[in-house]
């Protein structure tokens, strides 16, 4: 038995695409990012595209083929207000056309306005377990100027989420 299987692109192959056109793509999303607020200190916009061929033979005679072109883009903002810092995402990416990543500017946009929605967000108590009064001690090193993030995971603390923010 013998099977070719190809997923086709509805539009146009990323690999046909030039890497300026990829680039102006990234700085357009970068700049929307941090157009939406002047809390915005740090983006990030990533893309990736792949094309993946695998071939599976057996002993038997089955020799089948299949092949695919992935697509991705990955978007983060961080916003910045005294000591409190809040990061949002989007991530989004397609196997059909490079046309479907070049239409996300609302969805860009908001990754940014999450991080800055989550300025105001009220601070949670960490390192304890308030249904059972049990310490929870979280070692973390400080060396770097990030909000970093725990999630307590046991069936008494409801998976609460503790923040810290370590010092530049």
């Amino acid at each position: 038995m013998q099977a070719v299987c190809i997923l086709p692109l509805t539009g146009s192959d990323p690999r046909q695409i030039s890497l300026k056109k990829k680039k102006e793509l990234c700085d357009h999303y970068t700049e929307l990012l941090r157009n939406v607020d002047s809390r915005i200190t740090t983006t990030s916009v990533r893309y990736g595209d792949s094309a993946q061929r695998i071939i599976l033979a057996t002993s038997e005679g089955t020799f089948i083929e299949q092949s695919w072109v992935d697509m991705e883009m990955r978007f983060a903002a961080t916003a910045r207000n005294g000591e409190t810092v809040q990061t949002g995402r989007e991530t989004t990416g397609s196997r059909k056309a490079f046309e479907d990543l070049t239409a996300l500017d609302e969805q860009v946009k908001e990754a940014a306005q999450r991080a800055v929605a989550a300025l105001s967000l009220p601070s949670v108590k960490g390192n304890t377990c308030q249904s059972m009064g049990i310490p929870l001690a979280v070692n973390i090193p400080i060396r770097y100027g990030w909000t970093l993030y725990h999630r307590l995971r046991s069936p008494s603390c409801n998976n609460s989420l503790s923040r810290v923010i370590l010092p530049k």
